[in-house]
């Protein structure tokens, strides 16, 4: 019990001292090494910082984000936006190939062994599963996934296997 209080504490401390990270808006819970994180965040990259965060602090085992992701403005984008925008993204870029996949932009990235990741799609949400080797090869994943177009949302249930 003392052991889980520590690492409270510790992420807690470390959530206070990101400076990307509002840590009065997120809350933070223990049990045996796995810390979750609850709360409401203005941005995905915030969500990010606050779970590389605990990441960061000794004997945190793994991270289980219940982050939620407000976004700042009223209007939300349908498929149909979302379509159209990367559509003209992929126009107006000539370096862009006619033809991608999110499983591409993985197997683009060296540092992840795409061969292990399945990635499932419904709408603009992303579900990646599978085995990884290392904390920031599934990291890489869902940031390269989060980098395909029209993605808005990203569950990384990636596990990391030493």
């Amino acid at each position: 019990m003392k052991m889980a209080e520590t690492i409270k504490n510790d992420v807690e401390q470390e959530l206070r001292w990101e400076p990307s990270v509002c840590a009065t808006k997120i809350g933070v819970s223990v049990n045996g090494g796995v810390v979750e994180l609850d709360g409401h965040v203005g941005s995905l990259y915030e969500k990010w910082a606050a779970e590389r965060a605990a990441l960061r602090v000794v004997n945190v085992t793994s991270v289980a984000s219940e982050i939620v992701v407000d976004l700042p403005f009223e209007s939300e984008r349908t498929d149909q936006d979302i379509a159209a925008a990367a559509t003209n993204h992929f126009t107006w870029n000539f370096q862009v190939p006619n033809k991608i996949k999110i499983e591409d932009a993985l197997k683009r990235d060296a540092a992840i062994e795409a061969k292990n990741i399945t990635v499932e799609t419904n709408g603009n949400a992303v579900t990646l599963t599978g085995r990884v080797h290392s904390w920031t090869e599934r990291d890489d994943a869902e940031q390269a996934a989060f980098a395909a177009p029209g993605v808005g949302s990203v569950s990384n249930l990636l596990t990391v296997s030493y």
